[in-house]
């Protein structure tokens, strides 16, 4: 099964060459231009990533990564940016995003840090359809860290961001 991103970026040329990239390694892309796009294609389907580029016509990425995160809490979402500042990036961590990454970056960069959040995601998503009817979900943020989620199934414990799970 193909993973699906939504990828939101103005620019078109950079719009193009993420799509390209992506759909040649396997990904299921969907695009939109502007951030008001990007939610409403959130609102039709389930993804199981957002791309989006900070600085964006309509709504702007930390606005969608809001939006996203109301919808989906636990979407991965990337915030991409040819603006980088350091309160922004602490910002959007600590509002739910996976990652922050300047422009210009390699696609080679971009697939590394998007394996890291799908699988991230689809590892979450599963564990918590199967184990859904007896677990108490606790959600813990950290300060320069992306969310962390703890799970627990008396007496199991599960820390799914550094894949160590102890029965």
């Amino acid at each position: 099964m193909k993973r699906c991103i939504l990828l939101i970026e103005d620019e078109l040329s950079m719009r193009l060459g993420i799509t390209h990239a992506l759909s040649g390694a396997g990904y299921e892309i969907t695009a939109c231009e502007d951030g008001k796009q990007g939610v409403k294609a959130l609102g039709q389907r389930r993804f199981d990533l957002v791309i989006t580029d900070l600085r964006l016509p309509g709504l702007n990425g930390m606005e969608v990564l809001s939006k996203a995160k109301e919808m989906y809490p636990d979407i991965g979402v990337i915030i991409i940016t040819a603006f980088p500042e350091i309160e922004t990036a602490v910002s959007a961590i600590k509002q739910g995003a996976f990652d922050y990454i300047s422009k210009p970056f390699t696609n080679e960069a971009l697939l590394i840090v998007i394996e890291r959040g799908t699988s991230r995601n689809s590892f979450f998503i599963n564990l918590s359809k199967k184990m859904a009817h007896n677990s108490l979900y606790i959600t813990v943020r950290l300060t320069f860290s992306s969310t962390i989620y703890f799970f627990f199934f008396w007496p199991h414990f599960i820390l799914t961001e550094a894949y160590l799970m102890v029965f």
